[in-house]
C-alpha cells in the first residue's frame, strides 16, 4: 500500500470493525497503524479482497487477525483453482485424444507442466489405460493446484521485493533532495 492509502485502509478497518464487533466503536489509530504496517507491502486491492475472504469464511464474528489476513493473501481461492484444474484436465484429455491426428495447443501453461510432472507428458498420458482415469484426474488436479499455489507465493514475494525496492528508492531520493537543499542554503 502507499502512504495515501491510509485513509481508505482506515475506512475499510472501521467498516469491518463496526460489522464484526458488538460495540460498533471504530478501531483506535494505534490498531489501524499496527495492521497498516503489517500489511503495507501488499496493494490495497489485495488486502481488501483478503479481508472479504476471511469474513466470508469466519464462523465466529470476530475481527480478523493480521495472521488471518496474511494467510488469505498467500493462499489461492480453493474453488477457483479447483475449477481451473478440472478445466485444464479436460484440455489435456482433449489434446491426448487428438495426439498425432490434430495439432492441439494447450492454452493453460500450468496444464502442460502438470501433465509433464504427473504423467511424463501428454504423449505418455495418451497411452495410459482408461481404467486409471479417476486416479489420473486426482493426481493431475493435485499437481496443478500445487503449481498455482507456488506461482502465487512467488508473485507475492516479488511484490514484497518491489515494495521494498520502491521504499528504498523513495528514501534515497528523499535523502538526495535533503542534501541538495542543504547545499543550496
Amino acid at each position: 500500500m502507499k502512504k495515501n492509502d491510509i485513509d481508505c485502509f482506515y475506512e475499510l478497518m472501521s467498516l469491518i470493525h463496526g460489522a464484526m464487533t458488538p460495540n460498533h466503536k471504530p478501531p483506535s489509530p494505534e490498531v489501524v497503524m499496527l495492521y497498516f504496517n503489517a500489511l503495507k507491502e501488499f496493494p490495497f486491492e489485495i488486502i481488501q479482497a483478503a479481508f472479504e475472504r476471511v469474513i466470508k469464511e469466519k464462523i465466529i464474528s470476530t475481527f480478523p487477525l493480521i495472521g488471518e489476513i496474511l494467510a488469505a493473501i498467500s493462499t489461492p481461492d480453493e474453488n477457483r483453482v479447483q475449477l481451473a484444474a478440472h478445466r485444464a484436465f479436460r484440455e489435456v484429455c482433449k489434446a491426448a485424444e487428438y495426439i498425432g491426428i490434430l495439432e492441439t495447443e494447450i492454452k493453460d501453461s500450468y496444464a502442460e507442466e502438470a501433465a509433464r510432472i504427473a504423467f511424463g507428458g501428454i504423449k505418455a498420458f495418451a497411452q495410459m489405460p482408461i481404467e486409471q482415469d479417476s486416479f489420473n484426474r486426482k493426481t493431475f488436479v493435485d499437481i496443478y493446484k500445487k503449481l498455482v499455489a507456488e506461482k502465487i507465493r512467488e508473485d507475492l514475494e516479488e511484490t514484497k521485493k518491489l515494495g521494498e525496492y520502491k521504499t528504498k528508492f523513495l528514501e534515497q531520493r528523499k535523502e538526495i533532495n535533503e542534501s541538495q537543499s542543504e547545499k543550496c542554503e
